[in-house]
């Protein structure tokens, strides 16, 4: 049997653990990690045993509403709390817990979460499975109350927040304090010939963190385009 400093504990779960000494497997979040079966909500255990991934690392799992524990001692008297706090699992992947908060007033919904990145999708009452969804990069993540995150990525925003972060690493390397003001870029941006150059936001080239300036000259240059 695995004690607890054995097990492999996703962020949210770690926290949950940090709070109440109990370790646990929240199900949403683990349904990003590609090893659970959206038609069961359990783990896949045929795709686990292909990778060569022993699932007894994972704690048990939790549904969002399922009790996590209560909160230890040292937590309380950190707190200034008195007396013992229960601790409530919830929607512990962010989408899953801004899904479930969409004020919609119909199933026949969809919505766009952006942060990062964005993710555009549907909320359903099972998986689509289908070779065309999959080719489409269409994921199953579960959602709150038995439900079905269909969603896919869309990566705009990723690039321009990498683009930011690589200007502002040049402007600090010469010295100068200052950032990149989003409002006064995208001003600009508004000003510049549409379409001029075009590239697709989701070639897997623009996937990683790096200098996304570069990346997109790259591209631009690759397909014979005026480079930006």
């Amino acid at each position: 049997t695995l004690t607890a400093a054995q097990r492999l504990l996703l962020i949210p779960d770690l926290i949950s653990y940090w709070l109440t000494g109990e370790p646990g497997t929240e199900l949403t979040n683990a349904s990003t990690t590609q090893l659970i079966d959206p038609r069961t909500r359990d783990w896949a255990t045929p795709v686990a045993k292909a990778l060569g991934i022993d699932l007894s690392l994972f704690p048990p799992l939790r549904h969002p509403g399922d009790p996590a524990g209560t909160l230890r001692q040292d937590v309380l008297t950190e707190t200034g709390l008195a007396r013992p706090l229960p601790v409530t699992a919830v929607g512990s992947h962010d989408t899953a817990s801004a899904v479930v908060g969409v004020p919609a007033t119909t199933p026949d919904f969809a919505y766009i979460a952006t942060g990062t990145w964005s993710l555009a999708g549907l909320e359903l009452d099972a998986p689509v499975l289908t070779e065309e969804s999959r080719a489409a990069n269409f994921t199953n993540e579960l959602g709150v109350d038995g439900t079905v995150r269909y969603l896919r990525n869309i990566m705009g925003l990723w690039m321009l927040h990498e683009c930011i972060r690589a200007w502002d690493t040049e402007t600090a390397r010469a010295g100068n304090t200052s950032t990149t003001a989003l409002t006064a870029l995208l001003q600009a941006a508004a000003q510049a010939t549409s379409l001029r150059s075009v590239v697709d936001a989701g070639d897997p080239a623009f996937i990683a963190p790096h200098h996304m300036p570069d990346r997109i000259a790259d591209a631009c240059r690759r397909t014979g385009q005026p480079i930006p």
